[in-house]
């Protein structure tokens, strides 16, 4: 039998705190990629709120998706609030560094943002050089 050991940092994640709806945590509905545009379409639903928010990301290294439950070492009483996450370390970066062939890993951590999009189901790890940009859709009925 196998035995693959990863070293991974502490995990450290910090909320982004310019987004809407900050503290209700979204589906994620529609994921798109055209190499050019990552768009995560989320759907907030409260009694009060029925919203449609799109993050777009661009300069994409690469992105997963994973049920939430497959990230067990970010659920604790550390985390933070918020649905989206910028990660500086022990996550997906940090694990894929671990890898020969992640030939990203040799480039410098500081051109480069991992983010954590929190949904209620799953989640969305992106790697990525640019700041997404958020857009708010009219309030639906």
């Amino acid at each position: 039998k196998l035995k693959q050991d990863f070293i991974m940092s502490e995990i450290r994640v910090e909320s982004v705190k310019s987004i809407p709806l900050y503290s209700v945590v979204p589906l994620i509905n529609h994921i798109s990629y055209d190499s050019w545009l990552l768009r995560v379409s989320l759907f907030f639903s409260t009694e009060e709120i029925r919203q449609m928010v799109y993050v777009d990301f661009t300069d994409i290294i690469g992105f997963r998706v994973l049920d939430n439950g497959n990230l067990v070492e970010f659920w604790n009483d550390d985390c933070p609030n918020g649905w989206l996450w910028e990660v500086s370390d022990g996550g997906w970066f940090d694990l894929e560094k671990q890898r020969e062939g992640f030939v990203t890993g040799y480039v410098e951590k500081d051109l480069l943002t991992e983010y954590l999009v929190i949904g209620t189901d799953d989640c969305i790890s992106i790697l990525s050089s640019s700041t997404p940009k958020i857009t708010t859709v009219n309030t639906l009925l």
